[in-house]
C-alpha cells in the first residue's frame, strides 16, 4: 500500500508534466513563492518589490508550473504532518528551487531604484545620491556585519563594470521622484566610479562641483574628492538649484612683535606675483574646507615660518575681489587676522629661529611696520594702503595700550533648532 507521501509526489509529478507543456503566464501566482526560487538577488540594494520582480525572471518561462508545485508540496506536507519530517522546508523548497534550475538565471533590476541607505533628503524637497557612501558610509561603524561589506562590495563591481544596469537604476528611480513631486537631485560621485558619469549626462545631468570631504593638512592629503552633477526635475519652474563655489578665500596673518610692537612679521615667497616684485609681505594662504578663519591664519603661520603658539585676535580687515584680480575664482575674500604672540622667554628663541616653509618662502624676517607700508607695490594700490593703514591704527593702539576695538571677532555658538556649531563674526565696537 502506498505511503501518503509517495501519492502525493505521484500527483505531484503529473501536474507538472501538464503545466510544463502548456506554461500559462501565472506570474502573480509564482510571485507567492518566489522567495523559494531561483538566485537571490535582492538585497538592502534593492526594495522588496523589486527583489520579487527580480527572482520572478528567473523562472518566469514556468511560472505556472512553480506555482502548482509550491501548492501540491504545501498539501503534500499537511498529509504528511505527524511523521517527524518538515515536508514544508525540503518539499516546496527544494522542488520548486530544482524547477527553476533548468531556466538561465538572469537578473532583472528593471524596476530597482536606488536603496535608502545611499540617499538622502535635503530641506527643498530634493534627493542626494550618495554613491560616495557605497564603499565608505560616514555612519559606518565596526559591527558592520560582512554580509554588509560584501553587498556594498557587490553593487560597486556591478555598476562600475556594467554602467547600463546603473543607467536602467538612475532612470527608474528618476521616474519615480518625478511622480513624488522632488525637485533638486544630486549625484555625489567617488572617483572610482568615473565610469557611470556618460549615464549621468545621458539622462538629464550636469556638472555642479567638486567636493573635498576631509582637510588637506600641512602638505599631506587627508580627503578624498566627490564629482557632484545635479538635475532640475520640475518642467514648469525654472531651476533653483545654487551655483556650483564661486568663490575662494584666504588669510593674511599680521604678526607684531611682542618685545617691539613697531615690528611685524613678513615673508618673500619663492614663486608667484609677490616673487617677481620682490614684495615683503605677511604670511597668507588659503583657507581649507571646514576650517574657520582665525584656525586658518594660525595654521598657514606655522606653515609659512615655523611660529607655534600664536593667538587669533580678530579680524582687522578683509577685501573682496571679482574677476582677473580674484585669481583662479571668480569672486575671492582676504581676511586680514592679527595675531598675538606670548612674550615669555621660553618664546623668545622660537622668535629669532624662524624655519621658512620648504618650497615656498625664500626669507623671513621681522620689519618696522612703517616700512612694510612705504614699500612701491603697496603704495600704487589704493585697496592696500587702506589695508595696510589699518595695520598701522593697530600699532598705534598696541603703543597706547589700547584694545584694537575695531577688530572683528569670532565667537563658536551652538545653532539650537538644529545640530552643529556656527562661527558668528562680530565688531568689537
Amino acid at each position: 500500500m502506498l505511503h501518503a507521501r509517495q501519492v502525493g509526489f505521484l500527483f505531484l509529478i503529473s501536474i507538472v508534466s501538464i503545466l510544463k507543456l502548456a506554461s500559462y503566464p501565472m506570474v502573480n501566482a509564482f510571485r507567492t513563492v518566489s522567495g523559494f526560487c531561483g538566485r537571490r538577488t535582492g538585497s538592502r540594494f534593492y526594495s522588496s518589490s523589486n527583489r520579487i520582480r527580480a527572482e520572478t525572471s528567473v523562472c518566469r518561462r514556468h511560472a505556472a508550473s512553480v506555482a502548482v508545485i509550491a501548492a501540491v508540496s504545501s498539501a503534500t506536507a499537511l498529509a504528511a504532518q505527524g511523521d517527524g519530517h518538515d515536508w514544508r522546508l525540503h518539499g516546496s523548497r527544494n522542488l520548486t528551487t530544482a524547477f527553476c534550475e533548468e531556466t538561465t538565471l538572469e537578473t532583472d533590476t528593471t524596476d530597482a531604484v536606488f536603496p535608502e541607505t545611499l540617499l538622502k533628503y535635503d530641506h527643498y524637497n530634493g534627493v542626494i545620491v550618495h554613491l560616495d557612501w557605497i564603499l565608505q558610509h560616514p555612519n559606518k561603524t565596526e559591527e558592520a556585519s560582512l554580509d554588509e561589506e560584501s553587498e556594498r562590495q557587490q553593487i560597486f563591481q556591478k555598476w562600475t563594470s556594467n554602467p547600463q544596469e546603473f543607467e536602467q537604476v538612475l532612470e527608474t528611480s528618476l521616474r519615480k521622484w518625478r511622480a513624488e513631486g522632488r525637485k533638486g537631485i544630486w549625484v555625489h560621485l567617488p572617483r572610482s566610479m568615473a565610469s557611470v558619469v556618460p549615464a549621468c549626462i545621458k539622462l538629464g545631468f550636469d556638472f555642479h562641483s567638486c567636493q573635498t570631504h576631509n582637510r588637506i593638512n600641512a602638505g599631506s592629503e587627508t580627503g578624498s574628492t566627490s564629482l557632484i552633477l545635479s538635475q532640475w526635475l520640475p518642467t514648469d519652474v525654472k531651476s533653483r538649484l545654487p551655483l556650483g563655489p564661486y568663490f575662494q578665500a584666504g588669510v593674511g596673518c599680521v604678526v607684531l612683535h611682542p618685545k617691539d610692537s613697531s615690528k611685524m612679521l613678513v615673508v618673500q615667497e619663492i614663486t608667484g606675483p609677490a616673487a617677481a616684485r620682490k614684495l615683503w609681505k605677511m604670511p597668507t594662504g588659503l583657507i581649507d574646507p571646514g576650517e574657520d578663519i582665525g584656525e586658518a591664519a594660525l595654521r598657514e603661520l606655522e606653515e609659512e615660518t615655523g611660529l607655534k603658539g600664536a593667538t587669533c585676535e580678530g579680524i582687522l580687515a578683509f577685501r573682496q575681489a571679482h574677476g582677473a584680480s580674484a585669481g583662479r575664482a571668480a569672486s575671492d575674500f582676504f581676511f586680514v587676522c592679527l595675531l598675538s604672540i606670548p612674550s615669555t622667554d621660553d618664546d623668545a628663541n622660537q622668535l629669532d629661529n624662524l624655519k621658512p616653509q620648504e618650497h615656498e618662502i625664500k626669507d623671513i624676517q621681522w620689519m618696522s611696520v612703517q616700512k612694510y607700508a612705504d614699500q612701491d607695490v603697496w603704495q600704487a594700490s589704493p585697496t592696500y594702503k587702506k589695508l595696510n593703514q589699518a595695520i598701522l591704527d593697530a600699532v598705534e593702539n598696541q603703543k597706547q595700550g589700547k584694545p584694537a576695538s575695531s577688530l572683528i571677532a569670532s565667537e563658536q555658538l551652538t545653532v539650537g533648532f538644529m545640530p552643529g556649531l556656527n562661527t558668528l563674526y562680530k565688531s568689537k565696537l
